[in-house]
Order: structure tokens, then C-alpha cells, then sequence
């Protein structure tokens, strides 16, 4: 079976890359397509047999509305000529509803046509995300009978991993002693920032530091600044607002004892499949994929919906051994391999195939 991939984004995701390979293993082809206005005509002129979307916005949102509508109404017409040829569309869903659409109106009528009349088959990442699904984009009960649950493979052997937690520390001139909170990822108003900040401010959480690490993306650098001079005024809060590249990953990773991930509406999480690849214990809501994913020997989990969730959950994670919670999250992460992940989305293309 020949598979394109679109969009590729596997410059800046590993995900795409691991599933790809793994894949070429059970004897698919994996090509990896574009976010071009014909990118779905061209995979169908490159002789694929299936074309699996990893993210559907890039086809059906811009920032301005009439563009918006010109490429939903291009992808839905190629959509159309694909059926005709034969080819088979499978989409997984990430996330069921993007974080930062620009018209949401637009893309919740898209992805409701595209899986309702185009799909063949839905891939999600937890069992949580089949009523997601399904509510989200008011689509009928039956099309559960098209959706494949498969977890989102480990990052484990992804990025380097052979600084230790003192040489991490030194790089980022940060006390040996101390108890280290890190955000990583990412500036974007869904993933709860400035919450986190306000919940670390209003906490008691005396020897340990509070490290944000991550680039803002566009449109929300107005939201890196105010992360900055947040942390500037904060004790115990550092702030490094920048890109950081794949080789640095593991300072940041290796200098924790915990990730906090203070999510505010949430599917999938890679990072927090990141932290568990590190061995890290994380702190994160429940929400989306992510109480499948944690459990309370590897996590401190809270509810979103109580005020001082976030801040009860730091209080308890910093009283644990943050190094069994660590081992414990990387030895539940193993059972996530990509050869079986790939096996499992092999199986749903021959079921879905037409």
C-alpha cells in the first residue's frame, strides 16, 4: 500500500518521522506530502492509495476569511475527485479542534463534512477522544464504527539523552539543590501559562524554581512578553523564550524533576509523552487524552474545573520522590512502540481501505 502524508511536518514533530518508519516495516509506503493547495490531487497524481491527513487546518483556515474559504472549498472538491479515483482519506485527530483557528465556524462545518462524507477511517489517541470526536463536530453515533483508537508512540532514542541532571544544571545555572519545575513547549494561551505563574506565585513552595523554556508561535508573541516580564518579577522563575533546538531538549529535560503541563483544553499532549520519554514525573489536568495517559504513581493530576487545582498539585508533587514518579512514567511510556503503534495503523488502513 502506498501512503502519503500530508501535511509533513516532520522538520519540527518527530511523530510523523517515527510512524513513517515503523511503518516501511510492515511493508507501507510512507511519502510525505505538503500543505499545497493541491496537495491532495497531487497524491492521488503521485499513484498513492491513501492519503492520511495528520492535521486537517492547514487545508481549511488562513487568517483572512475569504482565503479561508477558497481553500476549504479546494480541499473539499479534491476530496471529491480522490473518491472518484479510488483513494482511500484517513485523518488523526490530534487534536479534534484546533487551538488557534482563525474561523472556527468554518473549520467545525469542514471537519464535520470531511469525516462524516470523506473519511474512511478516523485515527485518535485515546478512548476519551471517540466522544470527542463525535460530539465536538455533531457527528451521528455511527461514525464511532470508523474510529481506531491507537496511543501516540514514545520519544524515547528521539533526542539525545546523555547530559545528567548536575551538568544540567550547571548549563542552565541552576542550584544542584533545588526542586526544578519546568514548562516546556510551546507559548500558546490554550496551555495555561499564566495560570501556572499565578499558581506558583500564590503557592508555599520554598527550595525549588519555576524554569519556562519555549518559543511563542504566531500570533501570540504579545503573550511571550507578558511570560517575561511575569518571570522577571517572580523569585525563583526563570524564563528562557527562545526556539530550542533538538540537541538542547535534554538539558531542559534532564535539569527537571518535574514537567508541569497546565493545560486549559487539551487532546493529545506530545509533551507530556516527551516527559515520560525523559523520565520526568509530570503535573498536569485531566483533560483530553491525558488521565489514559497518567496515572497517580507517575503524576499529580487535578481537575480544571477547581480554582486551586493547579496549586494543590504542585504542593503534593514537590513532597514525592519526583525520581520513582520519573521511573515509573518511563516505564509506562516503553509500552507505547512505534512498531506496535504502526501495526495497529496498518490493521486500520486495510479495515478502512476501499
Amino acid at each position: 500500500m502506498r501512503v502519503r502524508f500530508l501535511p509533513d511536518y516532520s522538520n519540527g514533530n518527530p511523530y510523523q518521522s517515527r510512524l513513517a518508519e515503523a511503518l516501511e516495516e510492515t511493508g507501507v509506503s510512507v511519502r510525505m506530502g505538503s500543505d499545497g493547495p493541491l496537495a491532495i490531487l497531487e497524491s492521488a497524481w503521485s499513484g498513492s492509495d491513501l492519503v492520511h491527513f495528520h492535521w486537517l487546518h492547514p487545508f481549511v483556515d488562513s487568517r483572512v476569511l475569504p482565503v479561508a474559504v477558497v481553500k476549504a472549498t479546494l480541499t473539499l472538491v479534491q476530496l471529491i475527485l480522490a473518491k472518484l479515483f479510488g483513494i482511500s482519506i484517513v485523518w488523526t485527530a490530534h487534536n479534534v479542534v484546533s487551538h488557534d483557528a482563525f474561523h472556527p465556524r468554518l473549520e467545525h462545518v469542514c471537519k464535520h463534512a470531511i469525516v462524516r462524507w470523506f473519511c474512511d477511517g478516523v485515527v485518535v489517541h485515546c478512548e476519551a477522544a471517540v466522544g470527542e470526536l463525535t460530539d465536538e463536530l455533531s457527528l451521528p453515533a455511527s461514525t464511532r464504527d470508523r474510529v481506531t483508537v491507537v496511543p501516540h508512540g514514545n520519544y524515547i532514542g528521539v533526542y539525545e539523552n546523555d547530559v545528567s541532571a548536575t551538568e544540567a544544571r550547571s548549563e542552565l545555572g541552576i542550584d544542584p539543590e533545588r526542586r526544578v519545575l519546568l514548562y516546556f513547549g510551546r507559548i500558546r494561551p490554550y496551555k495555561g501559562i499564566l495560570d501556572l505563574l499565578d499558581a506558583y506565585e500564590r503557592t508555599d513552595l520554598p527550595g525549588t524554581e519555576l524554569v519556562i523554556a519555549g518559543a511563542p508561535k504566531s500570533p501570540h508573541e504579545e503573550l511571550a512578553d507578558t511570560v517575561e516580564r511575569r518571570a522577571e518579577d517572580l523569585e525563583k522563575v526563570r524564563a528562557h523564550v527562545k526556539f530550542i533546538p533538538d540537541d538542547e531538549i535534554q538539558v531542559y529535560m534532564n535539569a527537571a524533576d518535574t514537567v508541569v503541563l497546565p493545560y486549559l483544553s487539551v487532546s493529545t499532549s506530545g509533551a507530556a509523552v516527551l516527559a515520560m520519554s525523559f523520565g520526568r514525573a509530570v503535573v498536569a489536568p485531566r483533560l483530553g487524552c491525558l488521565p489514559e495517559l497518567l496515572d497517580e504513581q507517575g503524576s499529580a493530576v487535578y481537575d480544571i474545573s477547581d480554582s486551586e487545582g493547579l496549586e494543590r498539585a504542585l504542593q503534593s508533587v514537590v513532597k514525592r520522590d519526583a525520581t520513582k514518579m520519573g521511573e515509573y512514567n518511563r516505564s509506562r511510556i516503553e509500552e507505547f512502540d512505534w512498531r506496535a503503534i504502526a501495526a495497529d495503523i496498518s490493521t486500520a488502513y486495510e479495515n478502512h481501505a476501499r
